[in-house]
């Protein structure tokens, strides 16, 4: 006889392990006493797994906290460093027999450029046909580039008194440097005492400037507010910041606080705010009275660059990709950049009433 063996149905086996673990589940599932255990055991693990997570989240945002006030204090006295820097700088020039020096002889060839029929009055009066023509085009088109936005040029011209009108043709409309550099024309060559005055001192004075990170320098006559020197020769120069056009401006309180006070180590800042002269960009100011004894004979006026404060302040490194610092005013509106609204640009973050920032941290910051 012959045995015949039968391969096994793969089918059949697999429906028996199935069976078979099927069976176990359910024997488990209905006994109390091994899913009492499972459920004692998984609890316990279960509360351990949350509170290491808890735990572990609390840590990361004390170490994140912990290093966002590292670089909030480190940022504050970076800034902090920098104005008083600044203040030094200012306070050396107030003090400076040379600069006192410098306003005499600018103030004195201010007044003197247009007394005494020195210039003919029809020399005068196509002085300042060109230099209207100057506004309605080189300076408006200018303006019009920077701000998307057109401009009455020729009210300001209009404004000017004969001293500044003179000035600014012979250091601005003349000038063959384009706008942004007439600070490096050293003198007009009228052979006027004005521009003797400048040949002397304008080359110290930008010196200075370019040196200590500057945007302009001013030397203003405290009695008349007449600004009789600039380095940097915007349509400021000239004007009076007591009667003129931009006498209300964060330049004209600062130097009317300035010339008020005969205390020789007095600083004064201005808010940053639009400044129409530099074609509404963001400008901030630091003024100091020149002394003659007790007598305040002018003041001196730095015009700050925003973007050395906003190096300092702007600085992301240790931040992440979601962290930064920027600076408030009291007005809560920024007075630097925020590296989240690069596409606005901070002339409108700055300017613009509707980027007020009230949260609460910049309440707290403002009340202390």
């Amino acid at each position: 006889m012959r045995s015949v063996q039968r391969e096994s149905d793969p089918a059949s086996a697999g429906t028996s392990a199935a069976g078979s673990w099927l069976t176990g589940l359910v024997s488990f599932a209905t006994n109390p006493l091994l899913l009492s255990l499972l459920l004692v055991s998984l609890v316990p693990l279960a509360i351990m797994g949350y509170a290491t997570y808890r735990t572990a989240s609390a840590a990361l945002d004390t170490q994140a906290e912990s290093q966002l006030t590292v670089v909030r204090t480190i940022t504050t006295k970076q800034v902090e460093r920098y104005f008083a820097t600044t203040e030094d700088q200012l306070r050396t020039l107030a003090e400076n027999p040379s600069v006192a020096n410098a306003l005499v002889a600018f103030r004195d060839g201010f007044s003197s450029l247009i007394a005494d029929d020195a210039i003919p009055v029809d020399e005068q009066s196509e002085a300042r046909q060109e230099l209207n023509t100057f506004y309605a085009g080189d300076w408006a088109a200018e303006f019009r580039l920077r701000n998307a936005e057109n401009i009455a040029a020729a009210t300001l011209c209009e404004s000017l008194g004969d001293a500044a009108a003179y000035l600014q043709y012979l250091y601005i409309r003349r000038n063959e440097n384009p706008i942004g550099s007439k600070d490096l024309l050293d003198t007009a060559a009228d052979a006027s005492a004005y521009s003797e005055a400048h040949a002397q001192y304008h080359p110290i004075l930008r010196s200075f400037l370019k040196k200590f990170g500057l945007y302009d320098i001013f030397l203003v006559d405290a009695e008349t507010g007449n600004v009789v020197y600039t380095v940097f020769k915007e349509i400021d120069f000239g004007t009076s910041l007591r009667t003129g056009s931009f006498a209300d401006t964060s330049l004209g309180r600062v130097f009317r606080q300035a010339a008020s006070s005969n205390r020789r180590d007095a600083v004064f800042f201005g808010h940053f705010g639009a400044y129409l002269p530099s074609f509404t960009a963001p400008a901030g100011f630091i003024a100091a009275p020149i002394l003659e004894g007790r007598k305040v004979t002018g003041v001196i006026i730095f015009q700050l660059p925003l973007d050395r404060i906003n190096a300092v302040v702007g600085e992301t490194l240790g931040m992440g990709k979601t962290g930064e610092t920027y600076a408030i005013g009291p007005d809560r509106l920024f007075r630097t950049d925020s590296r989240f609204l690069d596409e606005l640009g901070v002339k409108t973050t700055i300017c613009n009433p509707k980027f007020k920032v009230d949260t609460q941290a910049v309440r707290q910051a403002l009340d202390n």
